[in-house]
């Protein structure tokens, strides 16, 4: 069984103790993303990352047939409402599709539903995963049921991810 790593810690009980703070809000989370990219410099620049043509009208369709939890990020992250970062969804990367991407911070995020339960469903997740990790895309990952039933979990945790990054 291959485990993909996880920022959050889903279905522990526990949080992560970057949670544990307030949340920046408005101009504070402005400034500490002004921050965050003077110090990185030019690491933060993201650059473009090519994708299968044919991919294009697949995503289009997975946009018109969004899961559950796909509509309930999506309500939170879409018109730059994340700390004024502009996400897509259901964006082609190289040979895949990711369910929400941020181009500036090279971000995806992934609502695994219980397709992604059998062991070659995560044996597929992870190599796809490695891949796109090795063109500097990151990943955050979510349980489908975790972002139906603990929304705010899940927002505070993509939140401090922007704020906060791991090294």
């Amino acid at each position: 069984l291959i485990v993909i790593p996880r920022f959050a810690i889903a279905g522990t009980g526990r949080t992560h103790p970057a949670l544990r703070a307030p949340l920046p809000r408005g101009d504070e989370c402005r400034e500490l993303i002004s921050q965050r990219q003077s110090s990185q410099g030019s690491s933060m620049t993201a650059h473009f990352i090519p994708y299968q043509p044919h991919l294009k009208e697949l995503a289009r369709q997975l946009r018109q047939n969004m899961t559950p939890g796909e509509v309930i990020l999506w309500q939170h992250l879409k018109k730059k409402q994340m700390c004024g970062y502009d996400f897509d969804r259901q964006r082609p990367i190289d040979a895949y599709i990711v369910d929400f991407y941020c181009k500036p911070l090279m971000l995806a995020i992934e609502i695994d539903g219980s397709s992604h339960d059998s062991e070659t469903a995560q044996q597929n997740d992870y190599l796809r995963q490695a891949r796109l990790e090795s063109l500097g895309v990151r990943f955050l990952r979510f349980p489908e049921a975790q972002v139906c039933q603990q929304t705010q979990t899940v927002i505070q945790t993509i939140q401090t991810w922007i704020t906060q990054p791991p090294l």
